[in-house]
């Protein structure tokens, strides 16, 4: 949920600068209205903030009092409720109010300077919710103490509340706000040297070299941005390289085995307050392994060998950039049959002889929203399939299968390689106190995963369904974009432009 708003920060913004006639300031002239409308921003974050912190407040005394872990649901409940509504009002401030508009005109278009004073009221809802959880963050820690001490795990000291906040700062507020900044700021200052590119073919004018060329130099800055995102990430969360020792040796081999390059294997430092797994880069030269330093202290090495193979079958079967492939083409998909809706709306409009000029920003903002929300429909839906091909992927692995003898004939899926796998989500899902059946929109619910992977004991390797399925995806996925680039010349022809 959480980079789901992020997206949408950015996109208010998006949406904003995309229609400067539809979304105007709404007549707000005078620089001094800044002072008052930073006035109301911050005080209604402040308003919402401490909402969510007296109701975490109550959910953490009932939940020390009782034990009850509905209340660690509530709290939560509570600090989402409130980041839904900081985002709301934010886009109300910028779309209605002119926010922004009254930013720029007393700040300057600076590069992210605006868009970073019109965000921080937002944000700090944000981060209040993280300081309102610590308490109740401490006791879960607290609470577990014992347990580890009696499984001989080692003891990570609960951090600070500052350290506490800032580090989810770093890990879940920039993991998308660092790349997203740099590619804006890299945007901009193209803007700002070569200019604003003007009407013409296809929206690019073609009398001046620098307008062709700008938005083909930030199209190129963000493939960069994002080829490169891995070295920002590191830099920006707490990494160590994993010492030389059997893990390394077993990791590194399972890497090996299944022909996945990758730069370095790297502990991600969090207190030992998160059991999680990741794998950064498209590219091999720049992919990161990295692997908590809790799960590493608290996983048998099985299920951390499991964790690993999980990540790296999302790098075989090529998640990442199919992932992405999929989103954008139910974005343009959407965009393409709702712009020849639109066609169809205003010829419509035109024939009884009204004016078209609003029922066309109208339904260009309307498309927008379409092909947003149908993008992020296609996303999560993909990726929890994806999610599960992964979890399988880590069973076929174990079960013996490598990249020397894919696809695995005469191999199965044996008991004990699905009970690593099912063994290291009900792993997380204990030290995470995640509740098995909460369902996510990127990866489903750990419960159900667990069913998927059992389901898995005796199946041929070569003919697994989820295997069947996504491969069913990623040509769909082709397919779409085909089908688009046909309707999307079909709707040129309709608009005159061919």
């Amino acid at each position: 949920m959480l980079h789901a708003l992020i997206i949408a920060i950015v996109g208010v913004i998006a949406i904003h600068d995309g229609f400067p006639d539809l979304f105007a300031s709404g007549g707000v002239g005078d620089e001094r209205a800044l002072a008052p409308m930073l006035g109301a921003a911050f005080s209604i974050a402040v308003l919402l903030a401490v909402f969510a912190h007296c109701a975490v407040w109550m959910s953490g005394r009932r939940l020390a009092r009782t034990g009850d872990a509905s209340a660690l649901r509530n709290a939560e409940r509570a600090i989402k409720i409130a980041r839904i509504a900081a985002v709301f009002s934010y886009g109300w401030l910028v779309l209605s109010v002119g926010f922004l508009d009254v930013t720029r005109r007393t700040l300057g278009d600076w590069v992210l300077l605006d868009e970073a004073v019109v965000i921080a009221p937002t944000l700090l809802v944000f981060i209040a919710g993280w300081w309102s959880m610590y308490p109740i963050d401490k006791r879960l820690h607290e609470a577990g103490l014992i347990a580890r001490l009696d499984d001989g795990r080692p003891v990570s000291p609960m951090p600070g509340r500052f350290s506490f906040v800032l580090d989810r700062v770093r890990h879940d507020l920039l993991l998308l706000l660092a790349p997203i900044g740099l590619i804006l700021a890299w945007s901009e200052t193209v803007v700002l040297l070569l200019g604003e590119p003007r009407a013409g073919v296809m929206g690019v004018a073609t009398d001046d070299w620098r307008y062709v060329a700008a938005p083909w130099l930030q199209l190129l800055g963000a493939v960069v941005i994002l080829v490169c995102a891995p070295l920002v990430i590191r830099l920006l969360w707490r990494t160590v390289p994993l010492g030389q020792g059997p893990i390394r040796n077993r990791l590194s081999a399972l890497c090996e085995r299944q022909g996945v390059k990758f730069r370095n294997i790297l502990v991600w430092k969090t207190h030992g307050l998160m059991i999680n797994g990741a794998v950064l880069g498209f590219w091999g030269p720049i992919r990161y392994v990295l692997l908590t330093d809790a799960l590493l202290e608290s996983l048998p090495e099985e299920q951390v060998e499991a964790v690993m193979a999980h990540e790296v079958g999302h790098v075989r079967r090529g998640h990442m950039p199919w992932l992405l492939a999929a989103m954008i083409m139910g974005l343009g998909m959407a965009s393409t049959v709702m712009t020849l809706l639109s066609e169809g709306v205003l010829w419509v409009v035109d024939a009884m002889g009204y004016p078209t000029t609003m029922t066309s920003s109208v339904l260009e903002v309307a498309t927008l929203l379409i092909a947003v929300i149908v993008g992020l429909l296609t996303f999560g839906w993909v990726s929890r399939r994806f999610e599960r091909q992964a979890d399988a992927f880590a069973v076929t692995h174990i079960s013996g299968l490598t990249r020397l003898n894919e696809p695995g004939e005469g191999l199965v899926c044996t008991p004990d390689a699905a009970d690593a796998m099912a063994g290291a989500l009900e792993s997380v899902a204990n030290l995470n106190h995640i509740a098995k059946r909460r369902w996510t929109w990127r990866h489903g619910s750990i419960r159900g995963r667990q069913q998927e992977i059992g389901f898995l004991i005796g199946h041929a390797i070569d003919e697994l369904p989820i295997d069947s399925l996504c491969f069913a995806i990623k040509w769909l996925v082709v397919i779409g974009f085909v089908l688009m680039g046909l309707l999307g010349v079909v709707a040129m022809l309709i608009q005159g432009v061919l």
